[in-house]
């Protein structure tokens, strides 16, 4: 194997790709990047830790088409520092040198058949096209209500429900909270499937620069297979690879409220302050905030009580219509809550004091994020 390229080139994509490295492994080869140097000038770089996989492509001058791993914390590592414009990497089989022109390393490698074979798309015409920065704003506001942990393992996934319609429902939950995005999208993908969080994450950190996965322009493209049991999602040069949680979700649209006896409409930064301020004094994690409403004076008053700390009364100006109510909330929840709206203005749509309660946006309905309030005791 022989090739060189742009190093800027190389040491960017090999950042991208060292993020699905695993780091405790009892298979070796996975702490390794997979270097595959190929006939039409294109070098790709693998990395996999048999959950989450990251395919990058990049143009290259390849003279000697070939595969090696190298050691991806020093290589990359390595790449790092390198100054020169282009940079020369060829193979013996045994070793990877690298070379810049005024510096050479050598790296000890495995072999690439150790590698395992990642997972490609077998139905391309099933596809979703969506807007990169459309899919951030998405995944913002739907991972954070995943569950953590292992007692419910199907509620760590977001769940995609694709509709004849080229509408598409984004929805998590961790049993306690529920956030649901309905966004359009282009293609012919339909279907539902429930991707891991942690895999929307990798997606999403990688788009943040969406400059260095050429993707400024691109739409994300999302394919799923369910007889794989496998999701691809790519932008740009980049690919991500991870296994679908195969499980039944839960009925969601059972669970979103559809009758109202109050709407409450503040300013979303306002309230966060408030709330923030009145968290300080619950006295520990997941110690409700009791808000009053109260339409005739137009206020929302929030209290919290804490033996260890004491008590704290505020209130915030707010328009309300309908009937008078006292919910309890987490107050992490309600915060989180608050944060997902990208509106000004917060929208609160009440059930009743035992019922879920729907934040929104004001004029967004794409976005509903629904909280179940806490038993307030005396």
């Amino acid at each position: 194997m022989r090739l060189s390229l742009v190093t800027q080139r190389i040491q960017t994509t090999a950042q991208l790709a060292s993020k699905a490295v695993s780091t405790k492994t009892n298979v070796p080869v996975l702490s390794n990047l997979l270097l595959t140097a190929t006939k039409d000038n294109q070098l790709k770089i693998e990395s996999s830790d048999l959950e989450i996989s990251i395919k990058v492509a990049i143009q290259a001058k390849v003279d000697e088409p070939g595969q090696i791993t190298v050691p991806a914390k020093t290589f990359t590592e390595y790449i790092s520092t390198i100054k020169n414009d282009t940079v020369t990497l060829s193979s013996d089989g045994n070793q990877l040198m690298v070379s810049d022109g005024t510096n050479d390393a050598s790296f000890v490698t495995m072999p690439a058949q150790d590698f395992p074979e990642l997972p490609t798309y077998e139905t391309q015409s099933d596809q979703a096209f969506l807007d990169p920065s459309l899919f951030r704003s998405l995944v913002k506001q739907t991972v954070f209500a995943s569950a953590s942990g292992d007692i419910h393992p199907v509620l760590t996934g977001v769940l995609f429900v694709f509709k004849h319609d080229h509408m598409v429902d984004v929805v998590a939950t961790d049993s306690f909270r529920l956030s649901i995005v309905t966004v359009p999208f282009e293609g012919n993908l339909e279907g539902s499937f429930i991707v891991p969080a942690s895999a929307l994450r990798d997606v999403d950190g990688l788009l943040a620069d969406a400059s260095a996965i050429d993707a400024s322009d691109a739409p994300l493209t999302f394919m799923a297979s369910s007889e794989q049991n496998q999701v691809f999602i790519k932008v740009g040069i980049v690919e991500v690879i991870s296994r679908l949680l195969d499980a039944q979700y839960p009925d969601y649209q059972r669970i979103i409220p559809t009758e109202f006896v109050s709407k409450i409409e503040l300013s979303a930064a306002t309230f966060l302050d408030a709330v923030k301020t009145t968290a300080i004094f619950a006295e520990r994690e997941g110690q409700s905030i009791k808000i009053m409403s109260n339409p005739l004076e137009g206020t929302l008053s929030l209290s919290a009580q804490s033996s260890a700390v004491g008590t704290y009364k505020g209130s915030s100006a707010a328009t309300i219509t309908g009937d008078a109510h006292t919910l309890g909330f987490n107050a992490r929840y309600l915060v989180d809550a608050i944060q997902s709206i990208a509106s000004d203005t917060l929208v609160m749509n009440i059930s009743g004091p035992t019922q879920p309660t729907v934040f929104t946006g004001k004029d967004d309905a794409a976005y509903r994020h629904i909280v179940m309030p806490m038993t307030l005791t005396d």
